[in-house]
C-alpha cells in the first residue's frame, strides 16, 4: 500500500526540523526489522502536526506586545531553543534580548505566550500525509498513541 505519494507501509519515516528555518524535512529508512509494527507511538508536534511556525509567533507576541519589533525570537534562536526545558528556553529568550526582569518577568511572558499560543491553534495545519498514514496503520490493525 502506498502513502502519500512514494512512502510505502513497509519504510520508515523520519522526520526532523531544518535547524536555521524549521522547515520539516523528510528520510525514508529502510524496515530491516523482520517483525510486524504492531504499535506506533506519535510525537505530535513535527509529526502529525506543524505547530513550529505557530508556535515561532506564540513566542514573538509577548515581546511584540512589549517592545514593538526592537525584540524577536529569530529562526536561530527558535531553533537553538528546541530540546530545552520551558524554564531555559525562556531564559534564553530574554537574555539573548537582553530584557530584564523589570522589562519583563518570566511569568509575564509565559502567560502572554499561552495566551498567543491558544489563539494561534486555528492556524496549525497537518503534517502532508500524516492523516493518511494513522487512517492505514489503524486499518492494519497497529496500536496508536500520542506523546
Amino acid at each position: 500500500t502506498t502513502l502519500h505519494g512514494s512512502w510505502s507501509f513497509p519504510q520508515i519515516l523520519m522526520v526532523s526540523l531544518a535547524p536555521n528555518t524549521l522547515i520539516p524535512t523528510y528520510h525514508r529508512m529502510p524496515n530491516r526489522s523482520p517483525l510486524k509494527i504492531q504499535a506506533v507511538i506519535f510525537d505530535l508536534d513535527g509529526t502529525l502536526i506543524d505547530s513550529e511556525m505557530a508556535s515561532h509567533v506564540a513566542l514573538n507576541k509577548p515581546l511584540q506586545h512589549h517592545f514593538g519589533r526592537s525584540k524577536e525570537v529569530s529562526l536561530p534562536l527558535h531553533a537553538r531553543i528546541l530540546g530545552m526545558s520551558p524554564r531555559e528556553g525562556i531564559d534564553a529568550i530574554l537574555q539573548e534580548n537582553q530584557i530584564t526582569e523589570a522589562m519583563m518577568t518570566r511569568e509575564e511572558y509565559i502567560r502572554e505566550f499561552h495566551t498567543a499560543l491558544e489563539e494561534g491553534y486555528d492556524e496549525i495545519d497537518r503534517m502532508p500525509g500524516s492523516l493518511e498514514l494513522v487512517k492505514e496503520l489503524k486499518a492494519k490493525g497497529c496500536k496508536l498513541a500520542l506523546c
